[in-house]
């Protein structure tokens, strides 16, 4: 219907508002009324990228020093390493040539840990790069050469 349209609002705590008055009246023709719908934006939550967390080492601290574990390891690496030489030694020479390179093997293998252990030039680095398995390779390493030195007294002492 042509005539005014009034238009109050009212909210908590405002208590005054504008009046807004329109006026409807269109001579005699319709009125149009134009409806714009907002368009609704999906908002993107923004991701925070997760921090990657440095996998734990059960065997080497993050500084590259060997933990209890790798000790144990490397212990019962160096036990069996030992009784496999003085086995060998006991079969091929004698019994006192097999407990001969049973302690070479020994000092050899622990030489080697203990320059690991000990945090000795290049040995942070190295184990904190290679972690247990370098540590094993190392004292296996020592192990043999231990044994070799063992071995090469014994052909010493047979000439």
């Amino acid at each position: 219907k042509p005539g005014l349209l009034q238009i109050r609002a009212s909210s908590d705590p405002a208590s005054v508002s504008e009046v807004l008055q329109l006026d409807v009246s269109s001579g005699g023709q319709p009125a149009a009324v134009t409806v714009i719908v907002p368009q609704l934006t999906q908002e993107i939550a923004p991701q925070t990228p997760q921090t990657p967390q440095p996998q734990q080492d059960d065997f080497v601290t993050p500084q590259g020093a060997p933990r209890f574990t790798a000790w144990l390891l490397t212990m019962l690496l160096l036990a069996v390493g030992v009784l496999l030489v003085f086995w060998a030694g006991a079969r091929l020479e004698s019994g006192r040539w097999g407990i001969r390179w049973g302690l070479c093997a020994l000092a050899g293998g622990l030489l080697f840990y203990n320059y690991i252990a000990l945090g000795l030039p290049g040995s942070a680095d190295f184990t904190a790069s290679s972690g247990i398995g370098g540590i094993l390779s190392v004292t296996a390493f020592g192990l043999l050469a231990g044994w070799g030195v063992g071995w090469l007294w014994a052909r010493r002492e047979k000439r």
